[in-house]
């Protein structure tokens, strides 16, 4: 039985159509998927006259629908693990509502221990300036004290002295 649009002899303008098979009874053309030869039939060196189909077609084909299949496999991927990670996120905010108040309360309390540290330094670092100014006042202060302290004795001996 002869398959209408399959011959050895290329039609007139010297290019085929290959038909895809459709079902087991009998052959037929989609719409569409007829993949025009750019070169005559029976000069292809390989296959003796069989009609070949484009590869650069075909590989673009092949790639366009493994590109579709992939961004789609991504795209469920990706919509599952958006699901995963919101349930987790309002589970821990529905677990950590009183963890939550706990983490703040000490964090508030670190700042504080931190403030206090970073101003019992700066007072440090203002003692070391201020205690050796305060020593030398004291120090001066008693020189003063001694020398009035001796001259009140002197006033008093002195005193004395006229009184006798």
């Amino acid at each position: 039985m002869a398959i209408p649009g399959h011959s050895l002899t290329p039609p007139e303008g010297g290019t085929h159509h290959h038909r895809h098979r459709t079902s087991p009874s009998h052959y037929g053309t989609h719409q569409g998927s007829e993949t025009q030869l750019t070169y005559s039939a029976v000069s292809h060196p390989r296959t003796g006259g069989a009609p070949q189909r484009d590869h650069n077609v075909c590989k673009l084909h092949r790639a366009k629908l493994n590109t579709e299949i992939s961004c789609e496999f991504c795209k469920r991927r990706i919509s599952r693990r958006m699901c995963t990670i919101e349930g987790k996120i309002s589970a821990l905010s529905k677990q950590s509502g009183d963890q939550d108040a706990r983490n703040l309360t000490k964090k508030c309390h670190q700042c504080r221990v931190v403030e206090n540290t970073k101003e019992a330094g700066q007072m440090l670092e203002e003692e070391r300036f201020l205690v050796p100014r305060a020593t030398r006042r004291l120090h001066e202060n008693k020189n003063i004290i001694d020398k009035q302290l001796v001259s009140a004795k002197n006033l008093q001996t002195l005193e004395k002295l006229d009184a006798d």
